[in-house]
């Protein structure tokens, strides 16, 4: 029972490192998202489908993908209003020719069912391509839809910070402290079990007094 707690040093110490930690890894994500061309768009293309045309595909004029090895944000608009689209698109570097090939799928539906109204999908729709090398690239798009005329825009932007990034490294940075928060209460409930009055007794034992 006399015995100090051996969690309570190690507790007061991984509080201040974390938050030291918590505020570097915050103070980058601030950093990347005011300085600089990152998250700035590269590339910002409209097009339209009809139906009749015979030639889908889509190609845009090459474009700088600055800065060293990074993502690629990917986001398309479309006016998909009870209709479908899918789109194959290739992100090539027009040095190497390497390509990157992705596809997005995308569908729009709404009405008003038993007087309640619904919604399914959506028009838009954003995805990432991961760790593409700086240089002069184009990019190809062939949509396929049931949309008689489909109108869309495809934006793409360089090395975008992403908020669940600092948001996975404070979960990660909290485990320590959660811990030997844990281990330490642990130690004082064990304590105050052997004592007469252990923890959690309360109104009972006034009660029996």
């Amino acid at each position: 029972p006399a015995q100090p707690n051996p969690w309570s040093e190690s507790l007061s110490r991984v509080w201040p490192i974390f938050s030291l930690a918590a505020g570097v890894c915050l103070l980058a994500y601030l950093s990347a998202l005011v300085f600089g061309w990152r998250g700035k768009a590269v590339l910002d293309r409209s097009f339209e489908l009809s139906a009749r045309e015979a030639e889908k595909s889509r190609v845009t004029p090459t474009f700088e993908l600055p800065g060293r090895v990074s993502n690629v944000e990917v986001e398309v608009r479309t006016n998909l209003d009870n209709r479908w689209a899918g789109f194959s698109m290739a992100l090539i570097d027009n040095a190497t020719g390497a390509a990157y090939d992705f596809t997005a799928e995308l569908s729009y539906y709404h009405g008003v069912e038993d007087g309640e109204a619904w919604r399914e999908g959506g028009p838009n729709k954003t995805f990432y391509l991961s760790r593409v090398p700086p240089g002069v690239y184009y990019l190809r798009v062939e949509p396929e839809t049931d949309n008689p005329l489909l109108a869309y825009r495809v934006i793409l932007r360089r090395d975008v910070a992403l908020a669940r990034v600092p948001l996975i490294a404070l979960l990660l940075l909290l485990l320590p402290p959660i811990w030997y928060q844990l281990r330490s209460s642990m130690f004082e409930s064990s304590r105050w079990m052997e004592s007469d009055h252990p923890r959690g007794g309360g109104d009972d034992d006034e009660d029996d007094e």
